[in-house]
């Protein structure tokens, strides 16, 4: 049986924490609030997939809005 790296497509907590500067402890209250990047869960050990990263940064972004000047 070949030797599938399966879980190389996926990051710890540890490994995300330090990718986005953010605490193991806040990505916890993230997943408790139902926030931050999606998740799985195996057991006790919790997983992030590389691909689903990128795609919740992008839906983080906020286009800026040029405000409209008012009459003089």
């Amino acid at each position: 049986m070949p030797n599938l790296k399966i879980f190389d497509e996926y990051a710890t907590e540890a490994e995300l924490a330090q990718q986005i500067g953010r605490s193991i402890r806040t990505l916890r209250l993230w997943r408790q609030k139902r926030i931050g990047p999606p998740w799985t869960e195996m057991g006790r050990r919790v997983l992030y997939h590389h691909a689903a990263i990128p795609l919740w940064l992008k839906s983080l972004e906020h286009n800026p809005v040029r405000a409209r000047r008012r009459a003089a």
